[in-house]
């Protein structure tokens, strides 16, 4: 982590989330040294890729498009607003996604509890460096709730050891975010980014529908 933060910034906003770039490099070091199903994993045959499966899966009952999207709106809305309205926006993302967080020991004792840690500390960045603009907040909640089930399906699903997906996920939000910081995208507000955020949230549910419905090819 130390490494990568040397990466300098992106027009005064970090190139992206370090910790989470760490976890996910560490995952994938450990899979090419002690790993024998490849950097991706191997799909059995007549599974989809991007499907739940008996013998695949990351988060199976948080798997389905309306699953992602009801989660990624609730959370990151519930997250965007709250940060918004607070005098330090940095402590409340801080609680909430202390609080996530803390949240994953239910999955330890076997409840089927949804993860969001990377769902609410996407909308916090991006409501934090978007100019409080909620609906920006929202926009990168609920991508990074759908990034977090592909790169489950892309690096975990179907492989022998862990690449963290919520890592893999908060890598590329925050990268985005502070591009888009960069070439001024933040700027649109109000009524612009509540419109970017249904049609986004809109193409990345017909995105995951279509890929889970793809033939059970094995590939």
């Amino acid at each position: 982590m130390w490494a990568f933060n040397q990466i300098p910034a992106i027009a005064g906003t970090p190139w992206t989330n370090t910790v989470a770039f760490t976890v996910m490099i560490g995952g994938i070091i450990t899979r090419l040294l002690f790993g024998k199903s490849g950097l991706f994993g191997k799909v059995r045959k007549g599974d989809n890729r991007w499907k739940t499966s008996d013998v695949a899966g990351w988060l199976p009952w948080q798997d389905t498009p309306l699953q992602l999207l009801v989660i990624g709106l609730g959370f990151s809305v519930a997250a965007a607003w709250t940060i918004k309205a607070s005098a330090n926006p940095g402590a409340i993302g801080g609680v909430w996604f202390g609080v996530s967080a803390f949240a994953l020991i239910l999955l330890q004792f076997g409840a089927k509890a949804p993860v969001w840690h990377h769902i609410v500390l996407a909308a916090e960045q991006a409501v934090c460096i978007g100019g409080g603009d909620v609906w920006w907040g929202v926009t990168f909640g609920v991508l990074g709730a759908y990034l977090g089930d592909i790169m489950g399906n892309i690096f975990t699903a179907h492989a022998d050891t862990h690449i963290d997906p919520p890592a893999c996920s908060l890598w590329v939000t925050f990268t985005l975010t502070a591009i888009l910081k960069a070439v001024g995208a933040f700027n649109v507000s109000g009524v612009g980014s509540l419109v970017i955020m249904v049609v986004v949230s809109a193409a990345l549910y017909a995105l995951a529908a279509a890929m889970k419905a793809k033939p059970n090819t094995g590939k």
